[in-house]
């Protein structure tokens, strides 16, 4: 009676384990998770529909082949699995000691984190060029209070040089001969012109906000000619060169345009040329 007693009791506990591990199989297969029975000897013995799916291969593929990264108890990883297509999923993986069909083996629980990887790969992209747009802003807000700041410094001393430059012009100081008038005009052209060139400097922020005017209004021809050449006349002396100009001796020439452009046209080109 003993004997036969307990070949009853484990009989019972075998129908039991048989029971559990049919339970548990039904369960795993039903799991959104992909999970994976692997035995000590690295070597698959189980795989649900859904680690099939991850992996992209049959369970008949997967059972007998070696899971390829090192499983080990109660750690948990994120690891790349390559799908026979060459498409790469983000696995998120998880592992546990268990019991499968009376063997010791490892459970492996395996997510697909793909989605959440790009979403935070997307986020920190984002961010990235986020902070390079204020970086980008904060340097162009800098830039504009440096040109501000510069064009008003060079103002005030540019236009100290012009208002001396006409008194001496008018003969507060004394008369002028011939000479010493016209090198008095050539500083006050010369002031102007350098003044309207820090103008101009103020332009470059005014392109780059999109609020650049240019002027479209009628002026002389002759004038124009004439604030250029006298620009460059100390070049031309210094190098011994000489000038000619044709074809603007008539005082009612006009041109529509913007003044202070049209003579740095006019004086680009001539320096180009001395």
């Amino acid at each position: 009676m003993t004997a036969l007693g307990t070949d009853r009791r484990s009989g019972t506990d075998r129908r039991n384990r048989r029971s559990e591990q049919l339970s548990l199989r039904s369960i795993v297969e039903r799991m959104a998770d992909g999970i994976v029975i692997v035995g000590l000897d690295g070597v698959i013995r189980f795989t649900n529909p859904a680690s099939e799916h991850l992996f992209g291969r049959s369970g008949d593929e997967l059972r007998a082949m070696e899971f390829g990264s090192p499983a080990v108890a109660g750690e948990s990883a994120e690891i790349e699995v390559v799908r026979p297509s060459g498409e790469t999923v983000s696995v998120e993986l998880r592992v546990v000691d268990t019991d499968w069909e009376g063997n010791s083996a490892r459970l492996l629980s395996l997510r697909d984190v793909t989605d959440r990887k790009r979403a935070e790969e997307n986020a920190r992209r984002l961010a990235k060029e986020q902070a390079a747009r204020t970086e980008a802003e904060a340097a162009s807000r800098a830039k504009s209070e440096f040109l501000a700041t510069m064009s008003h410094e060079l103002r005030t001393p540019l236009n100290a040089i012009g208002g001396y430059a006409e008194l001496l012009e008018l003969g507060v100081r004394g008369p002028l001969n011939a000479e010493q008038r016209q090198q008095v005009q050539r500083i006050v052209t010369s002031g102007r012109h350098l003044l309207g060139l820090v103008n101009e400097v103020l332009d470059l922020a005014k392109v780059e906000a999109g609020r650049l005017t240019v002027g479209h209004e009628a002026h002389h021809a002759r004038s124009a000619v004439d604030a250029a050449l006298m620009l460059v006349q100390s070049q031309i002396e210094e190098r011994g060169l000489g000038l000619v100009v044709r074809g603007v001796s008539d005082a009612e020439i006009v041109y529509l345009g913007d003044e202070d452009r049209v003579r740095q046209i006019l004086l680009n080109l001539l320096s180009n040329a001395i």
